[in-house]
């Protein structure tokens, strides 16, 4: 991957969301029906764009929550399937802003800006609810920790260079549309972490946090204007 663009503003922000939404429009029929999104994703991370709620203290543009509405809106207008890989990324950005250690944000943060992506290994199928998890992080002499346990629906993992829960990954979905997702399985047997990687995302859930708040107005397909007074937004195809 070449050397990420690191976007300054909003308005520069809404710009490349828009030059990319135009080229994802052309084959996103053959796309969605044929391969996954590997190229397109690497001109989404060499554009910026997956950096720009990067606090400013960090170096990056921190845009509002209405430009990050439209930075997925625009592109998926063109490609649903293509707009909803990044969504976890964005929530895992903000996940270290809250919950992470000033070294993790230098360190996470820094990579983010260099065009790295994170994925989604998060929730686990068969299971008597949402907060019944069976994955299990178990503490080692060293201070250090082995993760075992199995994720599904990871959206975006197998594009990623950072997931929540280190990989092997398994492509194995099979729906109907957005089959570029790739949101299958991953499988975690004694998989090795440092003590400074882990971070106590469970904490985001005991206060208002961003699934709640942004997701609605960051929906992948939304054309609802976050605005009354804003025009019809635009579309690229």
């Amino acid at each position: 991957m070449s050397a990420a663009t690191v976007i300054a503003d909003d308005a520069e922000a809404l710009a490349v969301a828009a030059e990319l939404a135009a080229d994802f429009c052309k084959d996103a029929a053959e796309r969605d029906a044929r391969r996954l999104p590997h190229a397109e994703l690497e001109r989404l991370s060499a554009s910026g764009l997956l950096a720009v709620t990067v606090p400013a203290q960090f170096g990056g543009a921190d845009v509002s929550t209405e430009t990050l509405a439209e930075i997925f809106r625009l592109p998926a207008s063109a490609d649903a399937g293509l707009a909803q890989i990044p969504q976890s990324h964005f929530v895992y950005v903000n996940v270290l802003r809250r919950q992470g250690t000033q070294a993790q944000k230098e360190f996470f943060f820094g990579e983010v800006l260099a065009g790295k992506r994170f994925g989604n290994a998060q929730s686990e199928a068969g299971t008597s609810h949402v907060q019944d998890i069976r994955t299990r992080l178990a503490r080692r002499p060293d201070g250090s920790y082995v993760l075992d346990g199995v994720k599904h629906y990871s959206t975006g993992a197998l594009f990623a260079d950072w997931i929540p829960r280190p990989r092997p990954v398994v492509d194995d979905r099979d729906g109907m549309g957005q089959r570029t997702t790739a949101g299958g399985t991953v499988r975690l047997e004694s998989v090795p972490v440092p003590a400074d990687r882990v971070v106590p995302h469970h904490l985001t859930f005991q206060g208002p946090q961003p699934w709640s708040s942004s997701a609605p107005r960051a929906a992948p397909g939304s054309r609802a204007s976050t605005k009354a007074t804003r025009p019809p937004p635009r579309t690229p195809c």
